[in-house]
């Protein structure tokens, strides 16, 4: 800029405040050079995100986000869905906002919004050449350094234990909803026998005043539903590129859970097939693809631990697991500590404290239950 754009006088720099700045010598105008302002948005389907090609300069070929300038008459939010819609061709819920991205040698600052596909047809715009849907931790050659930084902040908040399934939840889901949704859980299983109170004999033989047996929600499709409903929710946000079933209770769950999201689904083998193609794993894969690991229960995860070890021989990379019930007896915890986040749709204090609060067992077997989970025991 050369000249005052309200007078039209030479404008020339003078450091005011400190800082080099353009000022019209004839009226005193001091004009100021401010980043343009971009938004974009990181839209996420079933943990995967999607991207799009560039078929423009900077940056053609390579891959980006959805993303461009505010313009006069719109908000932040309403451009960050319309620049969505245009270049990718889908219509974006914003679930957060992640972060603002900036540079003092670049003219323009990004605000990034994480999203959730909601509706349309992915496709590219007029200034992209193809658009694909990638896992977060198999991305493409990116364009932008604030691609790259903001791709690997998501990442970065998925991989938190309570990041990907706080945020991606659906929005009209709250704390009393959910709440509602696990009494609801609860009592289904309570009522189908899945979860016993009494005294039980485990294998170690000891006595217990509690049993859980999901293995027959085989013999009741409506609570499978329900079951396999409540793990999509808290799938929402991880990256995977197939479903992982621990044999053999959680079978059932996961190839329901396979079907709503058209995943596709396989499974580890206790011991290899000494017959046939005698493969450890059942199901097709390519090496270096994503699993998400899903299994009924969880009480100190060794199972889990074991199932992990023969996908990862196999090739294949493991970060989440997701369970209905966490027995909380140190399954998480260890999980933690071998590099793996545990998600679970409930845990089992909190199932029997919701029993008690709609009148299904009795204040005495609350608190002998609680003791007993305390005591580090519970099987199953």
């Amino acid at each position: 800029m050369k000249f005052c754009p309200k007078c039209g006088g030479v404008l020339a720099e003078e450091t005011i405040a400190g800082r080099a700045r353009l000022v019209c010598q004839s009226c005193g105008f001091i004009f100021f050079q401010n980043p343009k302002l971009v938004v974009g948005v990181i839209p996420m389907q079933q943990g995967r995100v999607l991207l799009c090609r560039r078929g423009i300069e900077p940056g053609y070929g390579r891959w980006t986000f959805p993303s461009g300038y505010v313009e006069l008459g719109e908000s932040v939010e309403d451009a960050a869905r319309r620049e969505t819609r245009e270049e990718a061709n889908v219509d974006v819920r914003l679930d957060r906002l992640l972060g603002v991205y900036s540079r003092p040698t670049s003219q323009v600052a990004t605000v990034v919004y994480i999203g959730t596909i909601i509706g349309g047809e992915a496709a590219p715009g007029n200034e992209e050449t193809e658009v694909h849907f990638f896992a977060l931790d198999g991305l493409p050659e990116l364009a932008f350094w604030t691609t790259e930084k903001a791709l690997a902040d998501c990442f970065s908040l998925l991989r938190r234990p309570e990041g990907g399934a706080s945020y991606l939840r659906e929005v009209t889901t709250s704390k009393g909803m959910e709440t509602e949704l696990k009494q609801v859980l609860s009592l289904a299983l309570f009522e189908i026998g899945s979860l016993k109170f009494g005294e039980f004999i485990l294998r170690s033989g000891m006595r217990s005043p509690i049993y859980l047996d999901l293995r027959l929600l085989i013999s009741h499709p409506p609570v499978l539903k329900q079951v396999a409903q409540a793990v999509i929710e808290k799938l929402k946000g991880l990256a995977f590129d197939r479903i992982a079933a621990v044999p053999y209770a959680a079978l059932p769950i996961a190839t329901a859970v396979s079907l709503e999201m058209g995943v596709p689904l396989l499974y580890a083998r206790q011991e290899a097939k000494e017959h046939g193609t005698m493969r450890l794993i059942e199901g097709e894969f390519k090496a270096g693809e994503t699993a998400v690991v899903i299994d009924d229960v969880i009480t100190t995860g060794t199972s889990k631990l074991e199932m992990i070890k023969s996908l990862e021989e196999a090739g294949l990379k493991v970060h989440d697991i997701v369970v209905v019930v966490d027995r909380e007896q140190g399954g998480a915890e260890q999980m933690a500590l071998a590099g793996y986040c545990l998600h679970s749709v409930i845990g089992l204090r909190e199932m029997v404290h919701l029993l008690h609060m709609q009148g299904r067992i009795s204040a005495e077997q609350l608190e002998q239950t609680i003791a007993f989970i305390a005591s580090g025991r519970t099987e199953g």
